[in-house]
């Protein structure tokens, strides 16, 4: 089985290599190298939409580099991070409806999108300098890690992990993970820190097995992420309270800002 996944995985990134050779905006991807010129700081915080989020205070890290993604913005709306990564489905709808929100009121955050936003962004006014734009389609197989933002970089089926690849490429040498809770694979409904008092959506039986499968791939992919950032002169830290994700080293935030 898994010597059939690693055919699969390379058949499906070998068909990617040539789309990207044929198709991706090589100027726009290039444009990501002004990515590394970021401020004094050498760490960021990379925060998840974990339900455990509710239980930090937003004020005491929103003066550092944050790295925030999806729909982090409707449970904080006024925090300002330095870049949002939105990769999802943002192709229509409520998705795209919130992508024009964001815009207008977060104008200073660099916002990190798909590739093949370029021309909708474009389209509906909203292209300017503090758009950026990622191709991250690569299937993530052994250990496999490609974060070069001005390439082809690694897929997730979570956006967390390339978020961690964006803050590596962007040259932080310390990653600090928040709200990244990962459980939903362990709990009866799955929550969001912005959800509401009567949570999340709660999961069907039949989708238990998918959404088991989809979390233990994630789950590997960061512990490629471990060992690539270990070999490359990067910690990464997992301060979230009660995270499933066993890969990286524990701390708690109180004794990052402490020395701060």
């Amino acid at each position: 089985m898994l010597k059939t996944d690693e055919l699969a995985g390379g058949l499906m990134n070998f068909k990617h290599s040539i789309d990207f050779i044929c198709r991706a905006d090589k100027k726009l991807l290039a444009r990501n190298v002004k990515l590394k010129e970021h401020g004094k700081e050498d760490f960021c915080f990379v925060l998840g939409n974990g339900p455990s989020l509710k239980k930090i205070d937003l004020k005491s890290i929103e003066a550092y580099p944050c790295v925030t993604v999806n729909f982090f913005h409707k449970g904080a709306q006024e925090f300002d991070s330095s870049y949002h990564l939105f990769i999802d489905a943002v192709f229509g709808g409520q998705y795209f409806d919130y992508v024009k929100e964001f815009k207008k009121a977060h104008p200073e955050t660099k916002l990190i999108l798909r590739d093949n936003m370029a021309a909708k962004m474009k389209q509906a006014g909203l292209e300017d300098n503090n758009n950026y734009y990622v191709c991250a389609d690569y299937v993530q197989k052994g250990n496999l890690i490609r974060c070069d933002m001005t390439k082809e970089m690694t897929g997730s089926l979570n956006v967390i992990p390339v978020a961690i690849e964006c803050a590596l490429y962007m040259g932080y040498k310390k990653i600090y993970l928040l709200g990244c809770d990962f459980n939903s694979y362990a709990v009866v409904k799955d929550e969001h820190f912005y959800d509401g008092q009567e949570g999340g959506r709660a999961f069907a039986s039949e989708h238990v097995v998918g959404d088991l499968i989809r979390c233990a791939l994630v789950h590997k992919q960061h512990f490629a992420l471990e060992d690539y950032s270990r070999k490359n002169g990067v910690k990464i830290m997992n301060l979230t309270e009660g995270s499933l994700v066993s890969a990286y080293e524990r701390g708690h935030l109180e004794d990052i800002l402490v020395n701060r």
